[in-house]
């Protein structure tokens, strides 16, 4: 037996496949006839992206709804002001779901909830501050 062939005069370094020509696979060369590889849609691959690399519809988690949970929850840090963009995120982001059918739609009303609380919280804390203020400022009458 030499280097480059295996008992029944098959395979090895420079002979051709059984059956000669190019190979099994549909397009020539060495392998199965479907390839090495599996199918693209096959068990345990995620469905194609649609065209440009966009999902299709009913999938994913709406953006809107993210961005209306990381403000609402920024919101309670910082003075409230975020909380304001979350609600209004929030809405747009209930409208976007309904429409699509997208996931998320927890999120947004999470985020609502939060956005709506840190907007009350602040209002409120600003109130009892500013008055707390105004009671311990003394006033000046006459200008002494």
């Amino acid at each position: 037996m030499t280097y480059g062939s295996l008992p029944g005069g098959t395979g090895g370094h420079g002979s051709q496949p059984p059956g000669g020509g190019s190979g099994g696979g549909p397009t020539g060369g060495y392998g199965p006839p479907g390839g090495y590889y599996p199918p693209p849609n096959g068990p345990g691959h995620p469905p194609p992206a649609g065209p440009y690399g966009h999902r299709p519809p009913g999938g994913g988690t709406n953006g809107m709804a993210v961005a209306a949970l990381v403000l609402a929850v920024v919101g309670l840090v910082m003075c409230g002001i975020p909380s304001i963009l979350g609600a209004v995120f929030g809405h747009v982001a209930m409208r976007q779901i309904r429409r699509t059918g997208e996931e998320g739609r927890g999120m947004a009303i999470a985020a609502l909830v939060v956005s709506y609380a840190a907007v009350v919280i602040w209002i409120v804390f600003w109130f009892a501050f500013l008055g707390a203020m105004s009671i311990s400022v003394p006033t000046t009458v006459g200008g002494y």
